[in-house]
């Protein structure tokens, strides 16, 4: 529809109070229905849109409209938070990709080596509620340095960058 979402480390777009997510129209104005409230409690460093509109944010933050979202959250089309994906648990690093997978799982790369209690070396792949997806697993718990990027294959294979050797 010619908007484009942007994150970061901002709390002001074209005069308004916007804290670290905003979609822009197609002229660059800020798009008023798309309204994250108060947004993001710090960095958001990816952004991909699932097929129904839904905007999958990752980063440093804690919080995304002051619910705990700790480094991945869902927005509506709207703006608002999607209260039925909240991982569980705390990640240790920054998340710095995210990949929706098409059906409702999400990956998440980053520099992290835990998600709570579960060690997860990088990169984990989060159920549609946000809780761990059991069936992904990552041998010796991942990557032994930070994971940059993430994207699931056609054939399902998944696809990571960074910086690290195994």
């Amino acid at each position: 529809d010619g908007k484009a979402y942007i994150g970061g480390d901002f709390t002001v777009v074209n005069g308004g109070f916007i804290p670290r997510i905003a979609r822009l129209n197609f002229d660059g104005t800020l798009d008023q229905s798309f309204n994250p409230g108060q947004g993001a409690n710090s960095n958001v460093w990816a952004i991909d849109i699932r097929a129904d509109g839904a905007v999958l944010m990752g980063g440093d933050f804690g919080t995304v409209g002051g619910l705990l979202r700790s480094g991945v959250a869902f927005l509506t089309t709207n703006g608002t938070i999607d209260p039925g994906f909240a991982p569980v648990g705390v990640f240790n690093g920054s998340v710095f990709d995210v990949d929706n997978v098409g059906d409702g799982r999400v990956l998440v790369a980053g520099n992290f080596t835990q998600l709570g209690t579960n060690a997860v070396g990088g990169v984990v792949r989060l159920n549609t509620n946000g809780a761990i997806d059991g069936s992904f697993a990552t041998t010796n718990a991942g990557a032994n340095g930070v994971v940059y990027a993430v994207r699931q294959l056609s054939n399902d294979q998944v696809l990571v960058a960074g910086d690290f050797t195994v």
